[in-house]
């Protein structure tokens, strides 16, 4: 029997059977699952295309399982079509019943490809979760896992490893807080620390950004920033010696913390907080301390305390110390709040600090334009009336130690610049004025406008020039007498070492060229009377020859020659 095929209209898949198809008849697509009509008769294939009914079927579960690409039709079975008359083909029970066989097989092999394929993606997409996990992509690893569970819902293996992603990316974004929290507070301390350096106040600076340095001890813009900040600080001894007081308060309040004497360890955290304003662990300080004191264990314990505290708030009013007093009566009265006593005396010291604070303003500005006008006596006497006004005031402090150091300075310099004048004088009158030009300039540069310093200074400049231009003649002179004496040119060699002694007096080659040349005329003149029998003329230029050279032998001999001249 002829095989013939039709192709689905819809998916173009070419459907096959061993009946002849009729044009009109009605058919159903198993690989798309639609209806269509026949069009036209579909041409016979060749018979050796030909096989059975259960051939077919076995192909069809074959390929099915396989994963082919292609599917074959169900075979049609039954009786011959209806010739063109659209009449529809009714299978036989028999038929219709392999057909159902059919298709449930085809159905359940479906299904099976569908599992198998669905537990290989799933298997893959695990493995390629893990990898994810391992490389620390946490959001890669989750959506990975996501799409396994979604694949085989409720396994345990990839549920697993989804728990493990968000756990991770959780954690991850809480240190991405935390590390945003800590670059914020350190950002915040560099910026304070600008500001508190651009206001002199290096102190705090080297503080705010050691307080960096503890939240993130490898920055280096913070690194860079404490040691600009220190360099500067080791410049300024008033600020190291307010970060040395710091630091020797916050000592002894954490010592009076752990033994207990919470009143001292407020008061030293309170001093060291108007130290340093803005700091963290003196504030954080004075809040322990004051829980700690207020959490005393029973009522009696209360009133020492409160009592001790309206104690030190009197003695510091007395002393003029009017900040402490008020810290001392806050933290009185949040132990015992509204006490009359502790409210009276809060309102004083505060009218006292408002009052101190009017009065330093003016003082201090007397004070300060005094310094400016080198008046230093007068700022001295004003800054510290000043801070006997307020002991506290930080900046009468201030204004008094400088007024003090320049004073104690102007009196070492007066007694450098007499002793440098007594130098310049001294060397002067010696005769090294090279060594007076140094004196009289260390006493210019100590006292700039003193006018007879500044003259000795000139002079002694002057007198240097005269020297070293004295000096080159000296050297010339000294030169023109020894190519004189090597020339025999006694009088010219004379009369240049008689000029370079006038120069420098006693000098050795001077006074020894002189001699020699002397000594050369007196010898050339007595020979020059030997030979013309002037006997007068050459004794007396032997003796002189004898004079510059006792005992030479040539003059010794030349002035007996002489002697027996007739």
């Amino acid at each position: 029997m002829a095989l013939h095929m039709v192709t689905c209209p819809q998916c173009q898949t070419r459907l096959r059977a061993d009946q002849p198809i009729a044009s009109g008849m009605k058919l159903n697509c198993p690989d798309c699952n639609k209806s269509f009509t026949v069009p036209s008769t579909p041409d016979p294939l060749p018979d050796g295309n030909r096989f059975t009914a259960p051939a077919f079927i076995i192909a069809v579960s074959v390929a099915v399982i396989l994963g082919a690409s292609i599917i074959l039709a169900a075979a049609i079975l039954g009786r011959p079509a209806v010739p063109a008359d659209n009449a529809t083909v009714v299978p036989s029970a028999i038929e219709q019943q392999k057909i159902d066989d059919a298709r449930k097989t085809l159905d359940n092999d479906r299904r099976q490809v569908e599992t198998q394929k669905r537990v290989l993606d799933h298997a893959r997409l695990v493995v390629r979760g893990e990898k994810a996990l391992r490389e620390e992509k946490y959001a890669e690893a989750e959506e990975v896992f996501t799409q396994a569970q979604e694949l085989i819902p409720g396994d345990a293996e990839s549920l697993r490893g989804l728990v493990a992603a968000r756990t991770a990316l959780a954690s991850a974004k809480k240190g991405n807080d935390d590390e945003h929290k800590r670059q914020a507070e350190v950002d915040r301390l560099l910026a304070d620390a600008t500001k508190a350096r651009a206001d002199k106040q290096f102190a705090q600076a080297v503080r705010l950004l050691e307080s960096a340095r503890a939240i993130l001890p490898t920055s280096r813009p913070v690194l860079d920033a404490l040691t600009s900040a220190q360099a500067a600080l080791d410049a300024d001894q008033t600020q190291q010696k307010t970060l040395a007081d710091y630091r020797k308060l916050m000592t002894t309040a954490k010592a009076a913390l752990i033994a207990e004497q919470f009143i001292d360890a407020v008061r030293d955290y309170q001093a060291a907080l108007r130290l340093m304003p803005d700091d963290l662990e003196a504030q954080q300080g004075v809040k322990l301390a004051e829980g700690k004191l207020a959490g005393a264990a029973n009522q009696a314990k209360r009133q020492v305390a409160f009592d001790n505290l309206l104690d030190r708030a009197r003695k510091s009013q007395g002393a003029a110390r009017y900040l402490d007093a008020i810290a001392a009566l806050e933290t009185a009265l949040r132990l015992t709040p509204e006490e009359r006593e502790a409210t009276r005396l809060l309102r004083t010291a505060k009218d006292s600090l408002k009052q101190a604070k009017t009065k330093n303003g003016k003082l201090l500005v007397v004070a300060e334009d005094a310094l400016r006008l080198g008046r230093l006596e007068e700022a001295r006497q004003s800054s510290d009336e000043a801070v006997k006004n307020w002991a506290e005031d930080t900046r009468a402090e201030k204004v008094l130690r400088t007024a003090e150091r320049l004073i104690e300075t102007t009196r070492t310099v007066q007694a450098a610049y007499l002793r440098y004048m007594q130098q310049g004088a001294l060397a002067s009158a010696s005769g090294r004025h090279a060594d007076a030009v140094v004196a009289y300039a260390e006493a210019v540069r100590l006292v700039p406008t003193d006018a007879e310093a500044i003259r000795l200074l000139r002079n002694a400049r002057l007198a240097v020039d005269r020297t070293v231009k004295a000096g080159l003649d000296y050297d010339r002179l000294i030169k023109v007498g020894a190519a004189a004496l090597s020339r025999k040119a006694y009088v010219e060699a004379i009369r240049a070492f008689r000029d370079a002694l006038r120069i420098v007096p006693d000098d050795t080659v001077a006074s020894d060229g002189l001699s020699q040349a002397r000594y050369g005329k007196a010898m050339t003149d007595g020979q020059a009377a030997l030979r013309l029998k002037r006997r007068g003329d050459a004794v007396r230029a032997f003796e002189a020859a004898l004079v510059e050279k006792p005992d030479d032998f040539q003059a010794s001999a030349g002035l007996r020659q002489a002697k027996l001249l007739r």
